[in-house]
Parts: C-alpha cells; sequence; structure tokens
C-alpha cells in the first residue's frame, strides 16, 4: 500500500501548487463577461448561441439556461450569432452584457427534428438539457457519466469493471422487460449501445444533450423511444478563422472503498469461536470438562479446525493480503484534438482522441482511438449537403471477474506464494479457488471497430419548403480473443492443457430518413409541418469458435488450428436480420408566440412481430401557454418566464429478441447421427407491441431577470400488453416464450432548480439542482394471476417476482424477526412454533411468522423493499473569481433497497472464509446484546442464516461529491502574449466521498467491483 500513500501524497502536493499557479494570475488585467440571451418576444433563453470577442478567435457557446461566459478585455466587441436569429454585436463596458436576439427566417429540420439547436419556447414536451460546458466540467470519457446528476427523471448507474459503460434509466422503470434503455440519437443516426457503441462517442466532440422524456418530445421516433431519447449534437465550423484546440488530462485512481475484513487474529478467534458453538450446539448436555477437552485436543490440539500454516500465522500474529498482489494504482489519460472553420458557405469540425485507462486490477487496461469530421457545404442557395462521420476503435485487457472474487476472500492466514495452484482455508484443497495471481496469465483481448456517419441533402426550392434526405449506417466489428495457459489450474483443473477461443461479431445498422416540411406565418399565425418516412435494417452475424490441447503455450490464441484435442473442438455462429418501417406526420402550431400546439403521429412496423401484428399507431398531441406573454401580465414585475405545458401520447416497445414469435429449432449429431432438436424458447405468434399511455404536465418559471429559473413536470405512464419470457411447464416440451403478461403503472414528480445566486464584478456564484420522485406498480397479470414468482432452482429467488400491486423490482424474503434470547425461545416453545425442520436458539436468528400460522414456510416470505429509490437527483454549485472557478458535482438517491451478496457472505463467516470486523460483535453467553448471532461451525445444527430473512438486506442510500474542479483561466492579454486564444487548467477529483450506510463496496453499482476514485490535472488550449 505504499505506492498509493506516496501517490496520494504527491497529488495534494500537486493540488496545493494549482493553488498557487491560480492565485499567481489573479492580478493580471482582464475581466469575464456574463449574461444571458434572450429571445426578443419570448423573453425565453436560448441555447446554443455563439459568442466570441470580435476579431478573435475566443469563443464560446450559451448553455441550457441560455447563459454565456467569456474571457474579454473592456471595449472589446462580442458578437452573438444563432441559426434562425439575425446576428448582434455589443461593446464591453461592463461584467455583465445581456443579449437579445431577433427571430428571422430558419430552416425547420436543423432545428428541431435531428434534435439539433432550437429555442425553448417552441417546446411543449418534457426536455432536459445539458450543454457542452457543462460536460467539459467532469473529466470522463463517456457522455453518461458526464451527465450523471444534471437532468431531473435521469438515472446514471456508473458501471463497475474498468472500461464497463454507465447505465441510464429515463422516469424510472415503464416495462416488465428486462430491457428498459433509452435509445441514442447522434446527429439523426437512432442507435443503441450495443458494443459500448454510445459511450464510445467522444465526449470532445459533444456539443449539446437533450433528454426527451414524454411521449410528446419522443414521438418523432416512435415505438423506440419509449423509454426516452438520449439526443447528441455534435460540435460544427462556423464561419472565420481556423481554430485548433487541444483538450487533455491525466488521472490516478485507487480504490474508493474496501469493506473492511478480519486479519489473522480475528479470523482465527472467529472459527476458534464457531467450532465451539457448533460441538455446543450437538452436545447440549455436554459438561464443562468435556467443552474444555474438545477445546485443547480438537479445536487447538489437531488440524480439525486449522492447519499448521494457520497455527503458524497466528502465533506470528502475520496476515497475508492477497489482493495487493493482484491490483495497482490506476492512471487514465485522455487527449483531443480539434480544428474548426468555415466561410458563409461551409464549415468543418475535425478531431482526434486518445484515451488509455490502466485499471486497478493488473494487466486490466482500454485504450480508445477515435476521430471525427463534420462537414457542411451549401452548394447551391437552395441546396446543401453535409455529413457527420466518426470511426473508433476501442481495445480492451480483461481480467476475469474470478481474480478480484478470490483475491479479496483468500485466507489472510495463507502464506502469499505465486506458485501454487490453489489457495484453501484449513489446509483442505479447493479445486475450484484458483491462485489469483496465476490467473493473471489468462490473456483475453477484446477490439472493438466502429463506423458511424450520417449523410444529408437539403433542398429549399421555395420560401419556407424544405426537403430532406439522410442516410445513415452504424457499422460495429468486434472480435474477442482468449488463451488459458497450460500450467495454470484453471486449464488442470477441467482438462483444457491450454484452451483458445475466438469470437467475432459484426452488425450493420442502415437508416433512411426523408422528410418534407414548411413553415409559415400569418399575421401572428404560425405554423410549420412535417411529413416523412424513415426505415432501419439490422444485420448481425457472429462466429465463435474454442479449441483444447496444445503442445506448447508458444501458439496462444494465433494458431487455433495446432489444438490436438480436435473432438472437442465447440462451434457455433449466428445470422439475425431485423428490419423497421416509419411513416411520420407532425404539425405545430403557435399563435403570437403564446400558445402552441403539436400533434405527432408515426406509424411503426416491425419484423420483431409476426404478420397481423407487426404495425402501430402511435400518436401524440400536446400544448403550451407563454402566460407572460399574456396582456394581463405586462405590469407585472415578477415572471420573466410563466410556461404551462401538457401533453398525451402513446409510445410503444418492441424490446423483445428477433424471430420471438417463431420456435428456431436447430440440429445436433449424437454418435454420428444427425437429428433436429426443439428450442428451449417456444414462438409465440400473437404477442404483439407494448402499448404506453403517457401523460405530461409542466410548468416552467423564471424570476428576477431570469437569474432565478425553476420547472415542474408530473407524469403517468401506464403501461399494458407488457412484454415478458415466462417459463412454461415441462409438459409443453418447451422452457419458455415471450408473452404479453400484464400492465404496470408508473408516475412521478420532477423538479429542476437554477439560479444565479451572485453576479459582481469580480465574482459569480450560481447552483443548480433536481429532485425527482417515480414509483412504479406492477396493476395486472395474465390469466387473472396476482403474482409470478421467478424460481432459482427448486427455491423462490429473492428478486424477479411480480406481485399486483408491487413494484416490478422488488426484493421477497422472510422478515428477521431478530436474535433469540432466552426468553423468545421460551416463548417459542409455549407456542409450539413449527420452524420446518430449523432450529431456534439463544443468539441465532429468526423468521416472523407472517400470516400467523405458527409454522415457517413459503407463506411467510413478503416484499420487504424495492431497488428503486423514493427519490434522487443531484446538486450542482459553481463559485468564479477572476480567473479562478470551482466546481462541485453532487449525486443522490434516498430510499432504495438492495442486496449484498459480498457483504452477506462477510458476516456469515464461521473463519473458513473472509470475515467482516462487524462480527467482532458477534452473540455470546457474554455479549448477548450483540448485532450478529453466533456463529457455528462443523455442526449438524440446521438453523437460519442470514440469507434466508432481511437480515442483510442494505439500505442503497447515499450522497456522492462526484466531482470537485479546481480550475484557472489565463488573461486573454497573457494568452494573446503565447498566441494562444484560450488557456486553462485544473484538477479534478472524482468520487472524493459517498455518504452512505450501505455495507457492501458501492450503493449505486453493488459488490461485482469496488468503486474508484481519481485525481485529474487537465490543460485546455486553443489558438
Amino acid at each position: 500500500m505504499t505506492m498509493r500513500i506516496n501517490i496520494n501524497s504527491k497529488l495534494k502536493m500537486a493540488f496545493i501548487l494549482m493553488l498557487f499557479i491560480v492565485s499567481g494570475g489573479v492580478f493580471a488585467q482582464n475581466i469575464t463577461v456574463s449574461g444571458v440571451i434572450t429571445d426578443s418576444q419570448t423573453k425565453e433563453p436560448i441555447i446554443g448561441v455563439s459568442v466570441a470577442v470580435k476579431g478573435t478567435t475566443t469563443g464560446t457557446f450559451s448553455d441550457e439556461n441560455g447563459r454565456y461566459s467569456i474571457p474579454a478585455s473592456r471595449n472589446a466587441v462580442l458578437t452573438a450569432s444563432f441559426l434562425g436569429y439575425e446576428s448582434k454585436e455589443i461593446t464591453v463596458t461592463n461584467e455583465v452584457l445581456n443579449f437579445t436576439m431577433v427571430s428571422q427566417d430558419f430552416q425547420f429540420d436543423e432545428i428541431v427534428v435531428v434534435g439539433a439547436a432550437f429555442k425553448k419556447s417552441d417546446l411543449t414536451g418534457a426536455v432536459g438539457s445539458v450543454s457542452g460546458k457543462v460536460l467539459e466540467e467532469k473529466p470522463v470519457t463517456t457522455i453518461n457519466q458526464a451527465i450523471q446528476g444534471r437532468v431531473a427523471g435521469v438515472f446514471i448507474s456508473n458501471g463497475t469493471r474498468p472500461g464497463d459503460d454507465a447505465t441510464i434509466k429515463i422516469r424510472g422503470t415503464n416495462t416488465i422487460n428486462t430491457s428498459s434503455d433509452p435509445i441514442y440519437v447522434v446527429d439523426g443516426l437512432v442507435m443503441d449501445n450495443f458494443a459500448s457503441g454510445f459511450n464510445s462517442i467522444n465526449l470532445n466532440d459533444v456539443a449539446s444533450i437533450e433528454i426527451l422524456k414524454d411521449a410528446s418530445a419522443t414521438a418523432l421516433y416512435g415505438s423506440r423511444g419509449a423509454n426516452g431519447v438520449v439526443l447528441i449534437t455534435t460540435k460544427k465550423g462556423k464561419a472565420g478563422e481556423g481554430r485548433v484546440t487541444y483538450d487533455g488530462w491525466f488521472g490516478v485512481q485507487e480504490f474508493a472503498k474496501v469493506p473492511k475484513t478480519m486479519k489473522t487474529k480475528d479470523l482465527f478467534e472467529l472459527r476458534r469461536d464457531s467450532y465451539m458453538n457448533g460441538y455446543k450446539a450437538d452436545n447440549p448436555n455436554a459438561t464443562q470438562s468435556d467443552i474444555d477437552a474438545f477445546y485443547k485436543n480438537k479445536v487447538m490440539g489437531s488440524n480439525l479446525a486449522f492447519a499448521d500454516y494457520e497455527f503458524d500465522a497466528y502465533n506470528n500474529n502475520q496476515s497475508y493480503n492477497w489482493l495487493d498482489e493482484v491490483t495497482r494504482t490506476g492512471t487514465q489519460q485522455n487527449h483531443t484534438l480539434s480544428f474548426t472553420g468555415g466561410s458563409d458557405k461551409n464549415s468543418y469540425y475535425m478531431s482526434f482522441n486518445y484515451s488509455d485507462l490502466k485499471g486497478l486490477m493488473k494487466t486490466s487496461g482500454q485504450k480508445k482511438y477515435s476521430g471525427r469530421i463534420n462537414a457542411e457545404q451549401q452548394i447551391k442557395s437552395w441546396l446543401k449537403v453535409g455529413t457527420n462521420t466518426s470511426f473508433t476503435r476501442i481495445k480492451d485487457q480483461i481480467v476475469d471477474d474470478g481474480v478480484l472474487n478470490r483475491a479479496r476472500n483468500a485466507n489472510v492466514m495463507f502464506p502469499i506464494d505465486k506458485e501454487v495452484p490453489t489457495l484453501d482455508y484449513k489446509g483442505v484443497f479447493d479445486q475450484n479457488n484458483f491462485n489469483p495471481i496465476r490467473s493473471l496469465k489468462v490473456d483475453q483481448n477484446r477490439t472493438r471497430n466502429r463506423v458511424l456517419t450520417s449523410n444529408y441533402l437539403n433542398i429549399n426550392p421555395i420560401k419556407g419548403l424544405n426537403i430532406r434526405t439522410s442516410l445513415s449506417v452504424d457499422y460495429v466489428e468486434e472480435k474477442e480473443f482468449k488463451y488459458t495457459p497450460k500450467d495454470i489450474y484453471e486449464s488442470i483443473r477441467y482438462s483444457q492443457d491450454g484452451e483458445a477461443k475466438h469470437k467475432r461479431d459484426s452488425r450493420t445498422v442502415w437508416q433512411w430518413d426523408n422528410t418534407v416540411s414548411y413553415e409559415t406565418s400569418i399575421g401572428k399565425h404560425n405554423i410549420n409541418g412535417l411529413l416523412g418516412t424513415s426505415s432501419t435494417r439490422t444485420d448481425r452475424n457472429w462466429t465463435e469458435l474454442t479449441a483444447k490441447g496444445f503442445a506448447d503455450d508458444f501458439y496462444h490464441y494465433h494458431n487455433i488450428g495446432a489444438s490436438y484435442k480436435k473432438d472437442e473442438r465447440e462451434m457455433g455462429s449466428g445470422f439475425v436480420t431485423s428490419a423497421m418501417m416509419s411513416y411520420i406526420a407532425r404539425a405545430n402550431y403557435n399563435y403570437d408566440n403564446r400558445y402552441y400546439l403539436t400533434a405527432t403521429a408515426r406509424y411503426d412496423g416491425s419484423s420483431r412481430f409476426a404478420d397481423g401484428h407487426r404495425w402501430g399507431l402511435f400518436p401524440s398531441f400536446s400544448g403550451a401557454w407563454n402566460v407572460n406573454q399574456e396582456s394581463f401580465m405586462k405590469d407585472q414585475r415578477i415572471f420573466d418566464q410563466l410556461k404551462l405545458r401538457l401533453g398525451y401520447g402513446i409510445a410503444g416497445n418492441q424490446n423483445i429478441d428477433d424471430y420471438a414469435f417463431l420456435s428456431l429449432y436447430t440440429s445436433s449429431v449424437n454418435n454420428g447421427e444427425g437429428s433436429i432438436v426443439a428450442p428451449d424458447r417456444r414462438g409465440t405468434k400473437d404477442i404483439k407491441w407494448e402499448k404506453q399511455k403517457q401523460f405530461n404536465a409542466g410548468i416552467d418559471m423564471a424570476f428576477l431577470n431570469n437569474k432565478i429559473r425553476f420547472s415542474v413536470d408530473g407524469f403517468i405512464i401506464k403501461n399494458k400488453d407488457l412484454l415478458m419470457k415466462r417459463p412454461l411447464s415441462t409438459s409443453s416440451g418447451f422452457k419458455e416464450a415471450f408473452v404479453n403478461i400484464g400492465a404496470i403503472e408508473n408516475k412521478g414528480m420532477e423538479f429542476s432548480l437554477g439560479a444565479n445566486i451572485i453576479e459582481t464584478k469580480d465574482f459569480a456564484w450560481n447552483v443548480s439542482a433536481n429532485l425527482s420522485f417515480d414509483k412504479n406498480e406492477v396493476t395486472k397479470l395474465m390469466d387473472g394471476n396476482t403474482v409470478i414468482y421467478k424460481k432459482d432452482g427448486n427455491n423462490t429467488a429473492k428478486e424477479g417476482n411480480l406481485f399486483v400491486g408491487e413494484s416490478r423490482n422488488t426484493i421477497y424474503v422472510w422478515k428477521n424477526g431478530g436474535i433469540a434470547t432466552a426468553e423468545d425461545v421460551a416463548l417459542f416453545n409455549q407456542m409450539g412454533m413449527n420452524w420446518n425442520g430449523r432450529q431456534v436458539n439463544p443468539g441465532d436468528l429468526y423468521p416472523v411468522d407472517a400470516n400467523g400460522d405458527k409454522v415457517i414456510d413459503e407463506d411467510d416470505r413478503v416484499v420487504v423493499g424495492s431497488t428503486d429509490p423514493k427519490f434522487y437527483g443531484g446538486f450542482a454549485t459553481d463559485f468564479s473569481w477572476k480567473g479562478i472557478s470551482l466546481n462541485a458535482v453532487f449525486s443522490y438517491s434516498y430510499g432504495a433497497k438492495k442486496l449484498s451478496p459480498y457483504y452477506e457472505g462477510l458476516i456469515s463467516s464461521t473463519g473458513s472464509s473472509i470475515a467482516s470486523m462487524d462480527l467482532l460483535d458477534r452473540w455470546s453467553e457474554t455479549n448477548t446484546n450483540a448485532k450478529l448471532p453466533r456463529p457455528i461451525a462443523d455442526a449438524q445444527y440446521n438453523r437460519f442464516n442470514v440469507g434466508h430473512t432481511d437480515f442483510a438486506v442494505q439500505n442503497a442510500s447515499y450522497l456522492r461529491l462526484s466531482t470537485l474542479t479546481l480550475a484557472y483561466n489565463f488573461p486573454s492579454n497573457l494568452a494573446s502574449r503565447l498566441k494562444l486564444s484560450n488557456l486553462r487548467v485544473y484538477a479534478t477529483g472524482s468520487n472524493l466521498f459517498c455518504a452512505t450506510s450501505y455495507k457492501g463496496y458501492d450503493p449505486e453499482t453493488g459488490d461485482w467491483y469496488p468503486p474508484t476514485r481519481m485525481y485529474v490535472f487537465g490543460l485546455n488550449v486553443s489558438f
């Protein structure tokens, strides 16, 4: 651990040095100009306005609240430009300058259809926005991580292992189906996160993100947007002098939390006590002399409980940390170089990115290379063409999860030896507990190549009429190779004699969109409409090969044909094609920028359903009222904005397996004879679309010259004909089938607040916060059932069961009654309690007899909680003083329950496995008020353990400081002398603390991989 301590000390010194750098420049003569950019008619903020210092390359964009901030000298001229508005110039006279921009004719499709920059005044649905400026505040490499805690109704859970993707859920759980992921739309290309597609996008290329949450906002994407839409607009060039920008950062990582576990002395004594408790439980009539003899002769005088090496470790008070042997200090770096420029007829943006992650597990890591070019050309006054194209290559070095699991559970009394084949407790050989140090020799690599390209042609033959066609392609190729050497015990255990695996998987998605839109104004009546078609085809194929038996490890996985166990070779392949065709119509109307109406209909056909069920119609309607534009509001001085929104729509869901309506038979060869084999899954031809009825009502308000902004949304989502894979009885000849199984309701509230608390010449303080409540409830199950159980072998699983009237995500176990006392046991005996084959005595856990029949059985299990939080959100605060800025981003969640298999194992230990320090407070005759029950080992005694009840179910509430960033923007005059237009340095700490009572690794990511903390130093420079 010494290395980590030294690195942390160096980091602290570096942070102090950063403070000196910052303080050294605060006396430079420059000012930071900031303000709000609003629409001249609606008085609402405008997102994405380009603000620049005239005659220089210094520039920025307005954020989701219309605010901007830019370094400039006094008497400089600021220019503001934005598609659909007349450009404007203002001379810098003080630190606060607000722009009011006048609307002009613009092209409808570039504003809304593919989700590019838009006016908030046109919105009637529920939309959350994150600007490029906000994205720059967190030095991360994926978009999901960057927006964590920033948007109401959006819950993001970080990935667990190095290179894993963060997951996103919008407005909770709306379906029983396992897939509730939103779709991602990148410059008009609709995509999912297959092979890390969405999270492979270079964050530095992103100009803004919009989260579309209700049916009105997602209607253009029809059924594909049933779980919400994450809409990405990448950066584009602009007219003026070319600009070169470099963004780079370097960080070091460490484990943020590892539960405290026992070392040798405590673990030895826990096992000793467990064996003594086991002897007493099996021999309740034993005398004290019998007990003393068992302790002396068996526990301490033989190898019944301890191996010789364990006695040696205990006598020498020597503990061994196997986890340290397979981990290291992690590092991560990210570098992006971009070029932008253009003229009045063309623009370009080009970037190159490289990131390198060396994980905390030795030999784990990820390297990513990406490039992008976005270009537009106005060929004729009526014809524009453009492309948004990127390439990404990701190379992963993967360490099997078993390495971490075996190292963290290793016997602290077992001496570290790189050559032993397996680890053990009590000297008992465990053929499955492979030496994790040797397991690092398994070589597993994965490479993913991806091309995303969206290309369009736009024709504007007459004023207001736009004809657009776009062709997009998402191509990904994934290759994975693995070799298990001959000399490690994994290979010996499974008679592999060296094993090589090859897997190749490729997918191509074609998307062709065609739209015709028209916009016109008649007096105060503003009308626009759109008709379009969208067709998508997905082709996927994969091949997998496993070979065993290699004469030498020299061949590795490079020559799989060198294997000599030809009869043990395994092969597999698959080809899958799916398609969707859609017809779209949308109309928008507003009167005098006061009353807004939107109607959308999308007719989707999916190949995932059989003929007769493939097509679904998904309409939506929404309206908004700008109350503050009414004549009776002219004299009021309270509201700068008061907008009411109301929407209703129907969305669909078709997220099931391809060909789910067919029974797919396969072939098999046995003793040289070929045969046709029935599949496990039965096809169901009458399955049909899930249909969600979504209702949304919202209000947007702004006060004090837009310094305070507040939004509230309420929603109800009713989803029927839920698609789910259901187990079938064995008499059917199949194991499972997809069916439309019932209905679920989800409802909630969302609150967003933004405030510019202080704005002075040198100092500014801004805050933002969001709070979300959503609750789902199963309201109906097929065939009148009130419950569908999920089986784990012969037992009912703790999670995955469905109960009418309960959440989709329940935990179902016995309720814990506590640790039994002598008085409890006497009362149980008097009552005649039937423990169903188990025993309860003082020091043991006992479950609650929920139905009062004095028999503990399956009928006494109850729903003890849900993995859904009662509420969640995030908040951020920004301080700036002259060139210094301090930004903190927090995320939080409250009320969720979670199983923690790791912690459950730690407190179930009897000393023959790794144990929690909490077991120091275990029940004994002298400690009857203990928090944990008595441990029992080597006994026939049958009792309830901690996993049978909700004793170990965890409270997963938390408050996390996601990032803390200290930055310094060098004065513009100093940057100019260095031939630069912008120079910024910063230091960031990520996941600096997490306040929680959760006993496992992390309340957000669970127990598969410890959470990490990272310290980053970065540089932004442009010229």
